[in-house]
């Protein structure tokens, strides 16, 4: 079967997920990548280019699609003879539920391009099932609004076609890091707002008033705004900075296997694939008990690794129990889990529903 891979919006982390997905499939998987720059525009006019690499580079079996495709659109433009290609869109994020920044409103224009992309596809994907519910339950509340006729079952609809399957992962298993005196706490993730750095900035300050030891590897991709959490903690903690880099991909994997705690603060996370790179390298984790990241933690071990309380305590508690070693039994539990985020677990999986999807 021939497939077109299409990524409008590509991320280091949703260009890898096609790079895993073609390379581990079964199928022939050809791949499309535009910039990550513009998103309105790309979720606006992908369409037409997209259409193009139908029509010129085919022919095609199935057209596989992240959210920022327009896909109703896309179908629509092309040659009447190849409207009815089969579709799969995959969702890495959404424009229903996804937060805004202060002072922003919700386009919801771009919200319904989510809605009529799934009602074109044969199948839609969701990257954790927290993702899922949170979006259906978002679009029920928007289409119970529409004016003059009732849309529940296109509500339900959405929920028929739609199916969870996470990313995949290709980083090794590492082990689970010695005991050491001051331990590597791991930053992986974008430095924007809604991974709420001023948040972590606000944990390593009390820490430092604990008289807790640690070191600091920020990476996480950067952009033109620079978050001020990220300008001060660089300053203020210069003497317990690693690295502070946004770093190539073998450069990446090499710093998370020398790296001994993993922290997220999110407001906001759908998935959490540096997360989980980062704890399948053998960092211990230090997650929110919210989110996508539960379904990363097998549930005998969301009590030791996830938090409620403050940020603070939570690392405090894992820096003490990398410095003495504790729950190593625990921890090599965690990483093993992550065997089921490989590639070799998940791309048969992915083949089976493109094979269904394309009948």
């Amino acid at each position: 079967m021939r497939v077109l891979a299409a990524e409008p919006y590509a991320t280091t982390s949703h260009r890898l997920f096609v790079e895993g997905l073609a390379s581990h499939s079964r199928h022939e998987v050809r791949t499309l990548f535009l910039p990550a720059r513009t998103w309105k525009w790309r979720m606006r006019t992908a369409s037409l280019e997209v259409a193009r690499a139908l029509v010129d580079e085919g022919p095609w079996d199935l057209l596989f699609a992240s959210d920022y495709l327009n896909l109703a659109e896309t179908l629509a433009v092309l040659p009447r003879e190849l409207r009815a290609i089969p579709s799969v869109v995959y969702f890495h994020e959404n424009q229903l539920t996804y937060p805004l920044r202060k002072g922003e409103s919700r386009d919801v224009h771009f919200a319904l391009v989510h809605v009529h992309a799934i009602l074109a596809a044969q199948r839609a994907l969701f990257n954790s099932h927290y993702h899922r519910e949170a979006f259906l339950k978002a679009a029920d509340e928007l289409l119970a609004k529409a004016p003059d006729f009732d849309l529940a079952a296109t509500s339900a609809l959405l929920r028929e076609k739609s199916g969870v399957l996470p990313v995949g992962v290709d980083v090794p298993a590492g082990a689970p890091c010695p005991a050491c005196d001051a331990p590597v706490i791991l930053w992986p993730h974008r430095w924007e707002y809604d991974k709420a750095p001023e948040r972590f900035l606000e944990a390593l300050v009390e820490l430092d008033r604990r008289g807790a030891s640690f070191r600091l590897r920020l990476l996480g991709q950067r952009f033109r705004e620079r978050p001020p959490a990220l300008a001060e903690i660089e300053q203020r903690f210069a003497d317990r900075l690693v690295a502070s880099d946004f770093l190539d991909r073998a450069g990446y994997v090499e710093a998370l296997r020398s790296s001994d705690v993993v922290v997220s603060t999110a407001r906001h996370e759908f998935f959490g694939l540096a997360t989980l790179e980062a704890i399948r390298s053998g960092a211990l984790p230090v997650l929110p008990d919210d989110l996508a990241y539960p379904e990363l933690v097998p549930g005998e071990l969301r009590e030791a690794f996830l938090y409620r309380d403050g940020v603070a305590d939570a690392l405090e508690r894992g820096l003490d129990i990398v410095r003495s070693g504790a729950r190593m039994a625990d921890r090599a539990a965690l990483i093993r889990s992550t065997d089921r985020f490989t590639w070799n677990e998940l791309a048969p999986r992915f083949d089976d529903i493109l094979e269904t999807a394309a009948e």
